[in-house]
């Protein structure tokens, strides 16, 4: 737990560092029910999400986190709609595996819509890849 926690905190700040923006944890209302978001700046209207998959260890796709990413990408659309007016800047970092990230980036790169993909890594840093 401890981890991912760690994980998103340090991806937080990388991205924070690259934007040249402050972004905490916070909760945004989507239709009445506040979601909770590792990567947020309501005044600049940036919301996000951070990550870290690896591929499984027999090499296969993890697919139920590809249905979180895909959950979160789906909750970040749904944030324009309940708080308007206005675009959102739509961020999600996935950490540990830069294949996984390509991978998911390739197959849904046409329902993401506008939504930024970064990948961050302790060693390298934060590298945008969408």
């Amino acid at each position: 737990m401890g981890n991912h926690v760690e994980f998103e905190r340090q991806a937080r700040d990388a991205l924070a560092k690259h934007l040249g923006v402050e972004l905490r944890v916070d909760k945004i209302d989507i239709n009445g029910k506040l979601k909770s978001f590792d990567i947020v700046n309501k005044s600049q209207r940036i919301v996000g999400d951070a990550k870290n998959y690896e591929t499984t260890s027999g090499g296969n796709t993890p697919s139920a986190k590809i249905s979180t990413l895909n959950e979160y990408c789906w909750f970040m659309q749904m944030v324009e709609k309940y708080n308007p007016p206005g675009r959102w800047r739509k961020l999600l970092v996935i950490g540990e595996d830069k294949g996984l990230v390509q991978n998911y980036v390739k197959r849904h790169n046409k329902w993401i819509d506008d939504i930024e993909i970064y990948y961050f890594s302790y060693k390298n840093g934060i590298e945008r890849v969408r």
